[in-house]
């Protein structure tokens, strides 16, 4: 189970950042790599940090629909945490989007994890 306050560290840290030097900014950068690699994987952490990555837009393009996949997928191993940040992003998208996130998320699953 992922830690409950993960998602409130990463929001922190994306502040922090916003006023790092270029080379914080890389190893950021890498640290979505090695999530993007761990995620494939079928990690739940980097599942997680990837929608929060998503979601702030860090290391990545910020993307509510790909945010909302992630912790979709996160929640639906049982992560009450995600499934609560569920509904924050949701509020900020269309009936549409969230739908689409939805799809997305089944899809990644059934191709376990891998090129989501």
């Amino acid at each position: 189970m992922c830690n409950q306050n993960h998602l409130r560290y990463k929001l922190i840290l994306s502040i922090s950042l916003s006023t790092s030097s270029l080379s914080e900014s890389a190893k950021f950068e890498q640290r979505t790599d090695t999530n993007f690699r761990d995620a494939e994987q079928g990690n739940v952490d980097a599942q997680l940090n990837l929608g929060v990555d998503y979601y702030l837009g860090s290391g990545v393009v910020q993307d509510y629909i790909r945010a909302y996949m992630w912790l979709n997928i996160v929640a639906l191993q049982g992560d009450l945490e995600a499934a609560k940040n569920l509904n924050v992003i949701g509020k900020d998208m269309t009936p549409t989007q969230i739908g689409k996130a939805k799809l997305l998320a089944r899809e990644c699953v059934a191709k376990n994890y891998k090129g989501c």
